[in-house]
C-alpha cells in the first residue's frame, strides 16, 4: 500500500530517472512527440505508450503513437481504451517532432523508425541491452522492472495518472508478468495502486492482457505443433518450431505452457530474415540460470548477425531478428540453448 502523500505510485525509478523524465517531458510538451514501441507491439508497449500520450495531450502537446500493426492479442486493449495508432508511412518526413521509445532499447526492433532523422528524445525500457543500444538524449531504464509500464508509474506524477491511463498501465504490467505470477512485492504494490485508480478488477485486467485465441488461431497452433523439433538435454526439454502466425510468440508461449523449458519459434519476415521469439520457463531462468536473452544474443552471433542486430530481452522472454535459412537458425538455437544449460549447470 502507498501512503496518500506519496508523489509516485512506484519505486522503479529514482530521483535521477525522474529528473531525466521531467526534462524530456518539458521538451515533448513544447515540441510535441512521436511515441513508438517495438515492432509487433504487446500490451506493455501499447499500454505504456498510451499512458504517456495521455499525459502529453493533457499538456496541450501533439502526440501520436506510431507502431507496426497491432496483433490480435492486443485487440481487446485497443478496443477498450480506443487506442489510435499510426503507421510510420502516415508520418510525413518533414515532421520534426522528437521521438520517444518505450519498451525497447534495441534498434533492430524498430524497423520503421530506423529511417527517421528526428531527434531521439527519450527511451523508457526495462530490458537487458543487446550488442547495440539506442542513444537518446534522456534514458530512463531499470532492468529490475518487469515492464515498462511500472517504470512509467514510477516517473509520472500520480496526479497525472487518470482512470484510463491506470488501466492501460495495469494491463501492461499483467501482460509482462504472466498475470503477476512472476511479479515481486514492488510490482504488486504498483499494480494494486493502478487497480484502485482504474476501478477495474484483476479479472478484468487479465482478460485484456491475456485474451483467448480465436478458433482459427487455435487450429493453426495445433497444426504447427506437429512440426516442432525437440531435444532432451541434461534433463531439460528444448523445443524449436516455425510459425506463420502474425507473431511467433503466440506459438512460443503455447509450447512453453506445455512444459518445454527452452523454446524458440521462427517467423519468416521476408528478405531471408526471421523474427525469433525465445522463451524459458521462469523458474529455469530465475533459479536455474538459463537465460532467454543470452540464448537470443548467442544465436544471433552464431548466424553472423552484426552486433547491433543481436537479440535480447528478459531472462525468460527475448527476441531477435536473424537472417538465414530455417535449418541454420534452428541449429544455432539448439547449440546456444545447450551452451546456456551447460553454463548454468557449471554455476550450480
Amino acid at each position: 500500500m502507498h501512503a496518500r502523500g506519496e508523489k509516485y505510485l512506484g519505486h522503479m525509478a529514482g530521483p535521477a530517472e525522474r529528473g531525466r523524465f521531467a526534462n524530456a517531458m518539458k521538451t515533448a510538451a513544447a515540441k510535441g512527440a512521436i511515441i513508438t514501441t517495438h515492432d509487433v507491439p504487446d500490451c506493455d508497449g501499447l499500454g505504456s505508450a498510451f499512458a504517456l500520450q495521455r499525459v502529453l495531450l493533457k499538456k496541450g502537446a501533439q502526440a501520436d503513437i506510431v507502431t507496426g500493426p497491432p496483433i490480435h492479442l492486443t485487440d481487446p486493449l485497443v478496443e477498450k481504451l480506443s487506442i489510435h495508432t499510426k503507421r510510420w508511412d502516415e508520418i510525413p518526413e518533414l515532421d520534426s517532432r522528437p521521438i520517444i521509445v518505450v519498451d525497447t532499447n534495441t534498434p533492430s526492433l524498430l524497423n520503421g523508425m530506423g529511417r527517421r532523422k528526428n531527434q531521439l528524445l527519450m527511451v523508457i525500457d526495462h530490458h537487458l541491452g543487446s550488442g547495440a543500444c539506442l542513444k537518446p538524449v534522456f534514458n530512463v531504464e531499470n532492468q529490475k522492472a518487469i515492464s515498462a509500464s511500472e517504470i512509467l508509474a514510477s516517473v509520472i506524477n500520480r496526479k497525472e495518472i487518470d482512470m484510463i491511463s491506470a488501466l492501460a498501465l495495469a494491463v501492461g504490467i499483467a501482460g509482462d508478468s504472466e498475470r503477476l505470477s512472476d511479479a515481486e512485492l514492488g510490482t504488486l504494490r504498483i499494480f494494486e495502486s493502478l487497480l484502485r485508480i482504474s476501478g477495474a478488477s484483476k479479472r478484468e485486467v487479465d482478460a485484456l492482457a491475456y485474451p483467448d485465441n480465436p478458433p482459427a488461431i487455435v487450429a493453426a497452433i495445433l497444426e504447427e505443433l506437429k512440426r516442432v523439433k525437440s531435444a532432451l538435454y541434461r534433463n531439460t526439454v528444448i523445443a524449436v518450431g516455425a510459425s506463420a502466425l502474425e507473431n511467433p510468440a503466440i506459438l512460443a508461449n503455447e509450447i512453453r505452457n506445455m512444459g518445454a523449458a527452452v523454446v524458440a519459434v521462427l517467423g519468416a519476415q521476408g528478405n531471408g530474415y526471421h523474427k525469433v521469439s525465445f522463451r524459458v520457463r521462469f523458474m529455469d531462468a530465475w533459479k536455474g540460470g538459463i537465460h532467454a536473452n543470452d540464448i537470443a544474443r548467442r544465436a544471433s552471433e552464431a548466424c553472423g548477425m552484426p552486433e547491433r542486430m543481436w537479440g535480447g530481452g528478459h531472462i525468460d522472454k527475448a527476441g531477435a531478428m536473424i537472417r538465414g535459412e530455417c535449418q541454420e537458425i534452428t541449429d544455432a538455437v539448439f547449440a546456444a540453448a545447450k551452451e546456456a544449460i551447460d553454463r548454468a549447470a557449471g554455476k550450480q
